[in-house]
């Protein structure tokens, strides 16, 4: 029976230790699982959270978890027709675009980075913002800049 009871004991605190990672398990998979779909494509807990604080770091103007959600999807579609288009940042242009930003804020890259860490906001968040409105953009003006006419009125 004492090698019995140890088995016994062996499963109840084998469940013991699975109900209790559970939770922990199932928070961390919440803030990965996907909140918004996309035509396909994920927006996740995560990237709401990390845009919603860097809007508000920002100081952007409405309800930064609102603006995150408009946002994010408006990128993922603009993200699927980049991919159609063919184009793409290289990592050097990321970067130099990065820097650019941060030099808007009179900061060189690496303290504008760490102080957006010291709120808790990751270096990708930034990157992944930086990099769908820099490729925006240049898209925008390859599209259309054949079409468009300066004049001196």
């Amino acid at each position: 029976m004492g090698a019995g009871m140890r088995a016994l004991d062996f499963v109840k605190a084998v469940a013991l230790a699975t109900a209790m990672a559970a939770p922990l398990g199932a928070a961390a998979q919440g803030m990965f699982a996907p909140a918004i779909t996309v035509n396909g494509s994920a927006v996740t807990n995560y990237e709401l959270d990390q845009r919603a604080k860097l809007l508000a770091a920002f100081n952007a103007p409405g309800d930064p978890a609102q603006e995150a959600r408009t946002q994010l999807v408006e990128e993922k579609l603009k993200l699927q027709e980049l991919t159609r288009a063919g184009m793409q940042l290289t990592d050097e242009g990321l970067e130099s675009a990065m820097a650019d930003f941060a030099q808007r804020a009179n900061q060189p890259l690496d303290a504008f980075l760490a102080q957006l860490a010291s709120q808790g906001i990751a270096r990708e968040t930034l990157r992944d913002f930086v990099k769908v409105n820099v490729s925006w953009r240049d898209y925008i003006r390859r599209r259309y800049n054949a079409q468009i006419n300066v004049t001196e009125a």
